[in-house]
């Protein structure tokens, strides 16, 4: 044997009698790390649905973040059908999506009303709005006693609206500075007693948002009144900042009692 392969020869076999005299094992040492690895533990971990956004011809629906669609089929969730008086179902998504994360409801924010709609019109958008609300059980699994409309100014008005005009249609109205219009103020009066019997027997929510320094103030004052002499159960909140939208905050309290 050469004096080179003589050298490597003795030298593997010294390194592996003093591996075994030391009672070390590459093998045992690579079992070790392996039994002593932590392990992740994720079949107990919760799965959260992102939030999703449908876009409609007649609406914008957003579902909040962990809407558990395709996992159990069994739970309700209210829904909330917002109105604008300029049409823009984006802007009503962006200002009501992180309250629905939190209160976990449904938000429909309507493409199709606006100010200043001819009264055909009007009656129209009434009717489609009335057919989309009795419909969309048919696909997504609504809480039926948690159904609200709300808007600010004009999109208030056309929620009370529609809810003087279909009584057993909603759960209650949020109005945010808008007022009742006169065509339905005065038709109302005329059956008021009928309206009474249906609203005693439905018991909608009526919660107004009213700011003093709101040109429709006075209004919004009597609509209490009106609403109150109808039997309904009405919650008055006033802010500060005029024709526009309440604090955040209120909006929050309001959610946590209603939904």
């Amino acid at each position: 044997m050469e004096p080179r392969i003589y050298k490597l020869y003795f030298l593997i076999v010294f390194t592996i009698l003093h591996l075994n005299l030391s009672g070390c094992s590459v093998k045992e040492i690579s079992s070790s790390v392996e039994l002593n690895k932590p392990i992740n533990k994720v079949s107990n971990t919760q799965v959260v649905t992102p939030s999703r956004i449908e876009n409609r011809n007649e609406a914008t629906l957003y579902f909040p973040k962990g809407y558990n669609k395709g996992y159990n089929p069994k739970i309700a969730y209210p829904i909330i059908y917002v109105f604008r008086h300029d049409a823009d179902a984006n802007a009503s998504v962006h200002f009501w999506r992180d309250l629905s994360d939190k209160h976990q409801f449904i938000i429909w924010a309507s493409k199709g009303y606006k100010n200043d709609m001819e009264n055909l019109a009007l009656k129209r958008l009434m009717d489609s709005t009335k057919f989309y609300v009795e419909r969309i059980s048919d696909r997504i699994l609504i809480d039926k006693r948690r159904v609200y409309f709300t808007g600010l100014s004009g999109g208030g008005s056309f929620s009370e609206a529609l809810l003087l005009t279909y009584p057993h249609l909603a759960s209650g109205i949020i109005v945010n500075t808008g007022r009742i219009w006169d065509q339905f103020y005065n038709n109302a009066q005329k059956s008021d007693r009928l309206l009474t019997l249906t609203f005693i027997k439905s018991k909608p929510q009526i919660i107004l948002l009213a700011s003093p320094a709101d040109f429709r103030y006075e209004e919004m004052k009597r609509d209490k009144l009106f609403f109150q002499k109808l039997g309904c159960k009405v919650q008055w909140i006033e802010f500060e900042g005029g024709h526009t939208f309440a604090p955040k905050q209120i909006y929050d309290s309001v959610l946590k009692e209603v939904i």
